[in-house]
């Protein structure tokens, strides 16, 4: 008999939510030259609701940072490194972390809340 995992499972979490920050790098990379800054900010707040859901408040925080980075490093000029040249892409980094973490902690309250019930 398979032993299903037990939710919520901290390295379920950061698993998955990692899988889903290289899975969106590598399908958004290629059309980084295309894409307002937005949309890679956007599409890299899913990991961390994944993380939440699966891994609770410490799996989406590692995982936010980690998106972060993805998206300071990737797709903010100047490419390949933590350097960021523009005001509004700071503004827009900051405004990452905050939405990552708040999305995050929000959906780890939720799941919670509805495996309590």
């Amino acid at each position: 008999m398979a032993i299903a995992p037990r939710f919520p499972s901290r390295s379920w979490g950061i698993a998955a939510g990692t899988v889903a920050a290289i899975g969106a790098w590598l399908v958004l990379l290629p059309l980084r030259d295309n894409l307002s800054t937005a949309t890679p900010a956007l599409v890299l707040v899913v990991p961390g609701v994944i993380a939440a859901v699966l891994g609770g408040r410490v799996a989406a925080i590692l995982v936010a940072a980690g998106c972060s980075l993805v998206l300071g490093v990737a797709f903010l000029p100047p490419y390949g490194e933590w350097k960021i040249l523009e005001a509004e892409d700071v503004a827009a980094s900051i405004v990452f972390v905050v939405v990552a973490l708040l999305v995050g902690e929000l959906t780890a309250r939720e799941a919670e809340r509805r495996r309590q019930a």
